[in-house]
């Protein structure tokens, strides 16, 4: 079984390996939001990882509706091969050649 912070980890790398940036996301006052924001190549998509048979509270269930109801997507994995699948979701289609300055 795969720790959350395993998971996390995993993400991190993943994303820095395609030419993305993550961030821990706190919101103070703000309980349920996902654990992570990840940028590359023009998309902006929250993640939210839990360790395998790990279940969503319920304010972190209200936060990501309310975040998919502004047209923002939102990932929830529990393990590795979840995080692969999302992020080839996400650049499915997307331009990965360009360099990262070309995008400022």
């Amino acid at each position: 079984m795969e720790l959350e912070r395993t998971v996390e980890s995993y993400l991190i790398d993943q994303v820095k390996k395609r030419g993305g940036l993550t961030y821990k996301w706190v919101a103070p006052g703000i309980r349920g939001v996902p654990d992570r924001i990840v940028l590359v190549y023009g998309q902006c998509v929250f993640f939210e990882l839990k360790q395998a048979h790990g279940n969503l509270r319920r304010n972190q269930e209200y936060q990501i509706n309310k975040i998919r109801k502004q047209g923002q997507e939102v990932y929830v994995c529990y393990n590795k091969s979840e995080v692969d699948t999302a992020l080839d979701e996400v650049l499915d289609g997307v331009q990965t050649d360009l360099r990262l300055d070309e995008w400022w």
